[in-house]
Order: C-alpha cells, then structure tokens, then sequence
C-alpha cells in the first residue's frame, strides 16, 4: 500500500538532507579560508540564532579570550563545529528554553566552551534516544576535547568542551 511507505519514505528524506548538511559542514571546515577561530564563532552564532529564533529561544554568545589563543586544525574545528551544531538542536528540538547562551573562556592553560540553557534539562544518566550523545563522545575523542553534559530536570542543561592548549 503507498501509505504504508510514506513513512519510509519521510525517513529516507531526512536522512538525506542530515546527510547533504553534514556534508556542506564538512567542506565549510575543510575550506582553508575558514581556517580561524573567528569564523568559527561566527557560523555558530550564524546557526544558533537561525535555529533558536525560530522558537522563541534568545541567543548570545562572547568569547573571553583572544581568538589567536585557539589553535584547531581542520579536523578539530569540524567536530567542534559539529558538537556545538548539534548542542544548538538539542536546545532547539528537546530544551523548552527560552534562552541560551555559548561563552568561551579560559582556565588553568585550557579553553573552555560552554553552552548553556535555561530549559528543563533531562537525567543524563537515563539512556537518552537518538545518537546525539554518542555522536558528542566520538567526535570529542576523535579531538582530544574534554566532554561534560550537566544536567538536571527542571534546570537546563551545560554542554561543555574543553580545548588544551
């Protein structure tokens, strides 16, 4: 029956399009004349306030530090990239929140980026669907980046991702 397909169909669809945009993700990082952490922050910010708008979220994001104290090369500015990327989806898709916010600091020799938000967080001790998570783990080891997700029900959420210098 073709209704019986429509589904598959709809999934079939959606796998392509994450397919084409992890794609022109890739090829945006691999591109040597977005080699700069400056630009780094400026296609998130460009994507989180894109996404987050469409829900109501209020976005801001501020780098403490000077950009030259980031050192990626291009492998680690895409999974950085993707992290933050799929953070921002999370926030959009899950989160509830009305605001959040990227800030990049710096302690103890290491960088820090921390999204935040202020929405109804979820147990991160309970088998969560999807493979959002995991994709955050693989590609922070792929990076050598430290990884921690905090959250709590009914207090948002902090996806955190340290750089050592």
């Amino acid at each position: 029956k073709d209704s019986d397909l429509l589904p598959i169909l709809d999934k079939i669809t959606a796998n392509s399009k994450e397919s084409v945009t992890l794609m022109q993700d890739t090829v945006w990082a691999l591109n040597p004349n977005n080699d700069s952490p400056e630009r780094l922050f400026k296609r998130i910010e460009a994507y989180a306030k894109e996404i987050l708008a469409e829900k109501n979220i209020s976005y801001f994001q501020e780098a403490g530090i000077g950009f030259e104290k980031i050192k990626l090369d291009m492998e680690d500015r895409k999974n950085l990239y993707l992290i933050l990327k799929e953070g921002i989806n999370n926030i959009a898709k899950h989160s509830e929140a009305t605001k959040a916010t990227l800030i990049v600091s710096e302690k103890n020799q290491k960088i820090f980026f921390e999204l935040k938000d202020n929405g109804e967080g979820f147990e991160t001790n309970k088998e969560t669907e999807g493979n959002g998570l995991r994709n955050f783990k693989e590609r922070a080891e792929e990076s050598n980046f430290e990884l921690k997700i905090e959250s709590d029900k009914g207090k948002g959420t902090v996806l955190s991702v340290c750089l050592s210098h």
